[in-house]
């Protein structure tokens, strides 16, 4: 993967004590039951008989799948597997959280209340202004499958509906991606003029990640409710490397009921697609950079259908955890600014802060024996020890800031545990290093302010444009059916090459030419039932 944080999903084991009994660990799990079976079931169920003869547990049903959510034990399960009346068990299992890396704009400081006068690089990249002249996605219903939402974000407070946690938790977002991602999609500029690609659509949120990952089993029971609720479009900026017998039904189900599915790539750098993106009815979405090649973590391969703006994508944030910094480094010719990103937790009191630099070695305890950092700004090193270890180090010896260089090209984001009082930054290799090696002292300016908005990078970033573009071209022409959706989306990209190994798919979308091949295509309304 590519930069960024790695979220790995713990599922916490639910808990039945009976009298007099040991305590025995139940785990969720999908059961697909068959067809002429399904109703008896959840009629025995509803009378008090028990799932299957299983009493104790509890059981959701999702209708438009035919199957059900069940926590028993694994002895349990291994028996339903016999069952005659059941297709398949399945045990959750768990989706890393997709990589993301944070970028700055390479805009100057910024305060909170800043208001955005352009539009984003991608919605101009895949010409979404020009298709407003026709529609801004009135009508239409987006739900968006990821890590929860900040309802009342200044943006997407207005087109917000909805949502509904499948991880047994609140459906705010601790980890600031659902947000992002919903924002790309119809953020409506209210709050502060950004703008996503469909801003007069509706969102719905479908809880099925947390910080730690995606669940299966949530991802499948939040498309049940999206077929439920009728939406237009889902989006899933997630993937793996596996696709659940469950989820393959459950996209089945979606596509018979009329709804574009849209998922990412993946962001390994691979030539192999990522599931549910390589499920032949899911747009499948890579991501290209500002200059529009191919993004270096974008995954492609034979599934890949097009590629939209991925890389460097400012958006929503739950509020007031962005965080804009800024770094200049005093030269004989003035002050230079140095790119940067800000560690979550940080100081953010919109103060600059001015010191000498003083190099401390990785930040180990040790390195900073005999360092008194009164006044000046502590240069540590990424590596071996933690960002909040390094941070903590460094105030105990008295910095009054903290600014902390990478070990590999580029920058990621780093969170600390605690909040401090001090600005604490990431800047590029190459910069701290030369600022390590330097014979004479340098000072340095910092200062970070809390803001709602950031920039992220990743196909999950990328797949949100295609979604929203979706949502215009199912405003334009309600009856257009998944297939058409699909078809049209490919022939009206704009080819990017080379193209050797299919990097882009058909290549970058183009929202002008897709919204007026679909208000102009004959379809026929979708048959009753489905």
């Amino acid at each position: 993967m590519y930069g960024g944080l790695k979220f790995i999903l713990f599922i916490t084991s639910f808990m039945f004590v009976s009298s007099g009994a040991w305590a025995e660990d139940l785990k969720k799990y999908i059961i697909n039951i068959k067809p002429e079976s399904y109703r008896q079931t959840q009629q025995n169920f509803q009378r008090g008989n028990g799932f299957f003869g299983i009493r104790q547990n509890s059981v959701q049903f999702l209708n438009h799948l035919q199957m059900a959510v069940v926590e028993m034990t694994e002895e349990e399960a291994k028996n339903l597997k016999r069952n005659p009346s059941v297709l398949f068990v399945e045990a959750d299992q768990i989706i890393p959280q997709p990589h993301y890396k944070f970028f700055l704009n390479n805009k100057k400081w910024i305060q909170p209340t800043a208001k955005f006068t352009d539009l984003t690089w991608g919605l101009k990249a895949i010409s979404a202004d020009k298709a407003w002249t026709t529609t801004k996605g009135s009508g239409v219903r987006v739900l968006v499958l990821d890590t929860g939402i900040d309802e009342n974000h200044p943006d997407l407070v207005g087109r917000f509906e909805k949502a509904k946690s499948f991880m047994g938790i609140s459906t705010t977002d601790e980890v600031g991606h659902g947000t992002h991602v919903s924002g790309t999609v119809l953020a409506d500029g209210v709050g502060s003029g950004l703008f996503g690609v469909a801003p007069e659509a509706k969102l719905l949120m479908a809880k099925v990640c947390a910080a730690t990952g995606c669940s299966t089993t949530g991802i499948v029971q939040g498309v049940d409710w999206g077929i439920q609720e009728k939406v237009d479009v889902m989006n899933l900026s997630l993937g793996g490397p596996f696709l659940s017998a469950s989820a393959k039904t459950a996209y089945d189900r979606a596509e018979k009921a009329g709804i574009v599915v849209v998922a990412a790539s993946g962001n390994s750098g691979t030539g192999t697609v990522s599931y549910p993106a390589a499920v032949s009815t899911v747009v499948a979405v890579g991501s290209v950079n500002p200059d529009l090649t191919k993004s270096p973590f974008s995954q492609w391969g034979k599934e890949l259908d097009v590629v939209a703006p991925g890389m460097d994508v400012l958006s929503s944030v739950p509020q007031g955890t962005g965080r804009e910094g800024y770094a200049a480094l005093a030269t004989s010719g003035g002050k230079v600014e140095v790119k940067n990103t800000a560690f979550q937790n940080s100081d953010s009191d919109s103060k600059i802060i001015t010191g000498e630099v003083v190099f401390a070695g990785l930040g180990k305890t040790t390195d900073f024996t005999n360092l008194d950092l009164t006044g000046k700004i502590a240069l540590i090193q990424r590596g071996e020890t933690t960002f909040e270890e390094k941070v903590t180090n460094a105030i105990k010896a008295n910095a009054i800031g903290v600014l902390i260089f990478n070990n590999e090209p580029g920058l990621i984001t780093g969170g600390l545990q605690t909040i401090v009082k001090i600005p604490a930054l990431m800047i590029e290799q190459t910069v701290g290093a030369d600022l390590a090696s330097a014979t004479t002292p340098t000072t340095v300016e910092l200062g970070i302010v809390a803001t709602d908005y950031a920039s992220f990078a990743g196909t999950s970033m990328a797949t949100p444009h295609v979604a929203g573009l979706v949502a215009l071209m199912k405003s334009a022409n309600k009856n257009l059916t998944p297939p058409q959706v699909r078809n049209i989306l490919g022939t009206t990209a704009t080819a990017l090459l080379p193209n050797t190994n299919n990097e882009f798919g058909s290549g970058i979308v183009n929202a002008e030419k897709a919204v007026n091949a679909a208000a102009t295509t004959v379809t026929l309304p979708t048959a009753a039932g489905f």
